[in-house]
């Protein structure tokens, strides 16, 4: 958005035009126009209200202004009309989002004549929301492969795990023996026909202790110890404070809770409200300190979050189409170290996930999220182990010390004929492989 707009502002033709920078979330604008400023853009100016936006319209001056798509609302039955001049181009974040209903409409009818753009990682194409159709054909397309090429993202791997708890499909009927299992046949009927729905099975504290129990296995294991950190996402703010209170209880690294806050609120959610100036510094943290380690959400930070040290997502949420593909990628952003994100499916989503990724052609969807990872793993490890128990086969693999005198010879001709560096690294690699060997 930044450099599409230095373009049009170097087109002489264009005589200075009117830029107007569009989301729908109040983080994405305030977050675009810092972008804006810290990389020296001119003059970027925010729409304090729907009265300022419309009179900036009214008068367009070859201003930057950024909004969001709530203020184009009016009281009147009608929008008004505020502006034909043509040389006004709209930028819109998030295009698959909140551009197909009334508050787009009246967008396009206050900028008559101008020039809309949409930018999104998520094109949706259905029967009455079509980014194509709404925008027009593609302008450029950079996608997720070309992003790992340059470095941009990591991978994203994706991986189902306790599919004995997950919560969709021919699963519910064994989960919920699972969890019942302790009751009479009668009670499980009768509770089944009252209370079975999918919120009563995520919510359930023996599911969510048994998920907590695995997270923290796997987190302290896989991801802690690389230094790098997770996102829960749960599909209630009661799951996402049970969550919490059960992950302190089992000792497990810290962790923070950031749920919306609603009007008339329960007694038991109220003390995880969190002012905005509390939830940036919580965020804050977990970027920038030790802990928290781990980020509890529900409704919040699934979109525009971006927080370089997350590696992981353990997920047990129903989410979709767009907004699951929006969520994993919290997952892909770089960072010293990390080598891929990963995806931790407790709910079962991979059906979702699969009809996610079909609404891309094949080009686009190709690689985007491997969902079958350890099928492009395990041939390298294996080829890695192979190697690595050739090179010990004189001595026993069990015995660190001997191995590590094996290597001697090896260490000293690479002493005597390389230098320090190229030394490090190739005992760095021995070693490594020599762990996955004994693992």
């Amino acid at each position: 958005m930044l450099w599409t707009a230095v373009k049009l502002r170097r087109i002489q033709e264009l005589e200075n035009p009117t830029i107007i920078v569009v989301t729908d979330r109040t983080d994405l604008d305030e977050q675009i126009k810092g972008t804006f400023e810290r990389c020296g853009f001119p003059n970027p100016i925010q729409a304090k209200s729907a009265r300022h936006l419309q009179e900036v319209l009214s008068n367009p001056v070859g201003q930057t202004m950024m909004t969001t798509v709530q203020k184009f609302q009016d009281a009147a039955d009608e929008y008004p009309i505020l502006t034909k001049n043509p040389d006004i181009f709209v930028l819109v974040d998030e295009a698959h989002r909140t551009q197909y209903k009334m508050l787009a409409a009246n967008m396009r009818r206050a900028i008559k004549n101008g020039t809309f753009i949409g930018f999104t990682g998520t094109p949706i194409s259905k029967k009455f929301r079509n980014t194509i159709e709404t925008f027009g054909s593609y302008v450029d397309i950079y996608d997720h492969r070309q992003a790992v090429q340059d470095g941009a993202t990591v991978p994203i791997f994706y991986e189902g795990r306790m599919a004995e708890l997950s919560v969709t499909g021919s699963s519910m009927e064994d989960l919920f023996n699972r969890l019942f299992a302790d009751y009479s046949l009668e009670d499980r009927e009768r509770i089944k026909k009252k209370y079975v729905t999918q919120e009563a099975i995520a919510t359930s504290t023996r599911r969510i202790r048994e998920i907590c129990l695995d997270i923290t296995k796997h987190f302290e294991t896989h991801i802690a110890s690389n230094g790098f950190k997770a996102q829960i996402v749960t599909s209630t703010r009661k799951a996402a404070i049970k969550y919490k209170k059960i992950l302190d209880e089992l000792n497990a690294p810290s962790s923070e809770v950031l749920i919306s806050k609603l009007h008339n609120e329960e007694a038991d959610i109220v003390p995880f409200h969190r002012s905005k100036t509390e939830e940036q510094e919580i965020i804050r943290q977990f970027k920038e300190e030790v802990n928290p380690k781990i980020l509890i959400v529900c409704d919040k930070l699934l979109t525009g979050f971006d927080a370089p040290i997350e590696q992981v997502m353990y997920l047990d949420s129903p989410l979709k189409e767009h907004t699951l593909l929006q969520a994993i990628a919290r997952v892909n952003r770089t960072y010293p170290q990390k080598q891929y994100g990963l995806v931790v499916d407790y709910w079962g989503v991979s059906a979702d996930l699969q009809a996610a990724l079909n609404m891309f052609t094949v080009e686009e969807s190709t690689d985007l999220v491997h969902t079958d990872y350890r099928k492009e793993v395990l041939p390298r490890l294996q080829a890695a182990h192979n190697a690595a128990m050739n090179f010990f086969r004189d001595v026993d693999i069990n015995n660190l010390d001997a191995c590590v005198q094996y290597l001697e010879p090896e260490i000293e001709e690479l002493h005597l004929t390389s230098d320090l560096s190229y030394f490090q690294n190739y005992i760095d690699m021995l070693f490594r492989i020599l762990k996955l060997c004994l693992c």
